[in-house]
């Protein structure tokens, strides 16, 4: 609920203000009272008051408080202790009897209410009477922002006795101002307090009120300085009324209304709305979302308005879509819900349909899509991306044949992350890229290259033809001079030996070979399709060692004192024979050492001629016989 008060048209434009309506008079505080004229408390009326409100040589009467009047046992009458006065739904305040309560205004004099404060009213109601006859009174209202307005001319205050016409309340009698207090008269029916009514046009009910200037301006009558014009309080009704709207928003599918209840004491009210076209009364419908303006007109013909907003209730809804990774060439179906009528695709490239709330997407490069879900005059957007990953690349090798027992590098050329080989026979690692490929069959290799989701296979074959055997035989050793042959052997194939020197044929398994020197032959073995295979042997070729001694001269001095018969290692063994001229035998050895010393039992042979007869076993088997002398000096 909201209070609004009424706004002048002014320059074409509409001003709006407000405040709240709390009661249809209210009292309004005033901080310019000048005099006490009400007894309140004690048994004096003298010294609790300021003046008496009549002739003193006449009356010299002031107003009392029931409590007053308890104390003092003055009968009857009296003002409310809260100084409180209701009358039907108006409400007044007295101020504190124990201050200046009141503004008493003589004849020819001027006075302020002045609001403690300053507030807009629609209505003003002062509460007074006049004493010693009736006061013409003139009241001038000024404003906040400067301005003034005349608002009673020649007002004619009723005595307070006797006066019937807007009456508040009577008979709270009077009493003398005297220490003791005495003489309390005229309840139950007099005095009496009335209202003064000033209604304030629309221009002044949107200004803000300071104060009140009244004016006594009696001129009748020859009892000067009398009548006094005594007002006591004021009250009034605030410039608003109230303003409840039922306000139904706009839909995706359907338009909204505004629907005002209004009261107020200004009524009745009309109500225009700016609509297209203009729409009258309470009631505005079939507006769409926006602002509205309500031009409400009271019974005094004062226009304010009141604002309403339509709020578009969008209820289409649309739910979010994750960002997506695809692979290039892969597709894509969202899972996106919607309770839209229609659907539209941003861009529409890659987009099966784009008219569908879930169509294929197959974009060749990283994309951002927004769809928008239509409902009515109301829409719902998502966005998301569909991120399209590098390609894979991958090269694999060539398909080729290989030799049973061979192996190869794969070769593999690619960009992915990981890799997998299947099958894995033969594999020295099938998780590489470029593993060593050794299949014991014909295989049919496949290597899958990833990269993140993405991956790309391709295949190749591996052709495994039957093998070669090869062997060069088992190593010799020759002595220096001769000849062996070689003992090559294997498959069918073309024979190569290498090197060719000291052999009778380089391209049979078995040349007879007659190196100069250590040499080692190497036979290789290949096949018709290819495939080849090798293996060595070593020929040494020892030095030729035997060298008999023909002369000694076992004398201790460590020169030639040992009769030698080889200079090398050519030979296995040795039979030795030396027999004197005689022929007698003096040294025989199986195995002889090169270590005879020209002895017989132990004891030196005498100087001469001596015969012998060796055996040789060299180291290739073969047996060398040799006769001859050797001569003994010392």
């Amino acid at each position: 609920m909201r209070s609004v008060l009424p706004v002048l048209m002014v320059s074409s434009a509409l001003l709006f203000l407000s405040t709240n309506l709390t009661a249809q008079y209210v009292p309004v505080p005033i901080s310019s009272f000048t005099q006490d004229v009400v007894a309140e408390t004690g048994n004096s009326s003298l010294t609790t008051t300021t003046m008496a409100l009549d002739g003193t040589t006449v009356s010299n009467k002031v107003m009392y408080t029931v409590g007053f009047r308890n104390s003092n046992a003055l009968g009857g009458g009296g003002l409310p202790d809260n100084g409180t006065i209701t009358s039907g739904t108006d409400v007044y305040q007295l101020a504190s009897y124990a201050a200046p309560n009141a503004l008493v205004i003589a004849r020819s004099q001027t006075d302020n209410m002045v609001l403690t404060t300053p507030a807009s009213y629609s209505s003003l109601r002062l509460l007074g009477f006049s004493t010693e006859g009736t006061s013409l009174i003139n009241a001038t209202l000024h404003f906040t922002d400067g301005s003034s307005t005349q608002a009673l001319t020649n007002y004619s205050v009723s005595d307070w006795f006797n006066a019937t016409a807007n009456l508040v309340t009577q008979g709270y009698g009077r009493v003398t101002r005297a220490t003791p207090a005495t003489g309390a008269d005229a309840y139950p029916n007099n005095p009496r307090l009335y209202y003064i009514n000033i209604n304030l046009n629309c221009a002044d009910k949107i200004k803000v009120l300071q104060r009140i200037s009244l004016s006594n301006i009696t001129t009748a009558g020859n009892n000067a300085p009398f009548p006094n014009a005594v007002f006591l309080a004021l009250s009034a009704r605030a410039a608003s009324y109230n303003v409840s709207p039922a306000l139904t928003n706009a839909t995706c599918s359907a338009t909204g209304s505004a629907s005002l209840t209004i009261t107020g004491s200004a009524g009745p009210y009309t109500v225009s709305w700016n609509t297209v076209p203009v729409q009258t009364g309470l009631t505005a419908t079939n507006l769409t979302a926006g602002n509205y303006i309500a031009s409400i007109t009271d019974a005094g013909g004062c226009l304010s308005t009141y604002p309403v907003t339509i709020t578009q209730v969008n209820n289409v809804t649309i739910s979010s879509q994750a960002n997506t990774a695809i692979c290039p060439g892969a597709t894509f179906t969202p899972a996106i819900t919607s309770n839209g009528a229609t659907y539209s695709w941003s861009p529409v490239t890659g987009v099966s349909n784009p008219a569908i709330l879930n169509p294929v997407l197959s974009p060749q490069s990283t994309t951002t899509y927004t769809v928008t879900a239509t409902l009515g005059a109301c829409t719902a957007t998502t966005s998301f991306i569909v991120n399209v990953n590098t390609p894979v690349n991958l090269t694999v090798h060539a398909d080729t044949v290989i030799c049973n027992g061979a192996g190869f590098a794969a070769n593999t050329v690619g960009n992915a992350t990981t890799y997998s080989w299947s099958p894995a026979t033969g594999v020295s690692d099938p998780s590489i890229a470029n593993p060593q490929l050794s299949p014991a069959t014909t295989t049919t290799y496949t290597v899958t290259a990833i990269t993140g989701t993405c991956s790309v296979s391709k295949a190749f074959t591996v052709s495994v033809v039957p093998g070669v055997a090869v062997d060069a035989g088992n190593a010799v050793n020759i002595i220096e001079g001769n000849s062996t042959t070689l003992q090559g052997s294997g498959g069918a194939g073309a024979y190569n030996w290498s090197p060719a020197t000291g052999l009778s044929n380089a391209t049979i398994l078995t040349p007879v070979a007659t190196p100069a020197a250590t040499t080692t032959y190497t036979l290789t073995i290949t096949t018709t399709a290819g495939c080849h295979a090798s293996d060595d042997v070593t020929i040494t070729v020892i030095p030729y060692c035997i060298k008999v001694m023909e002369a000694i001269t076992p004398n201790g001095d460590g020169i030639n004192d040992r009769w030698l018969v080889t200079n090398g290692a050519c030979t296995g063994s040795v039979r030795a024979k030396v027999f004197n001229r005689y022929g007698n035998l003096v040294y025989e050895s199986a195995n002889y050492q090169n270590d005879w010393q020209g002895t017989y039992k132990g004891k030196p042979v005498p100087d001469g001629t001596y015969y012998f007869v060796l055996e040789f076993t060299l180291l290739d088997g073969k047996r060398v016989p040799l006769n001859g002398n050797v001569t003994i000096l010392r």
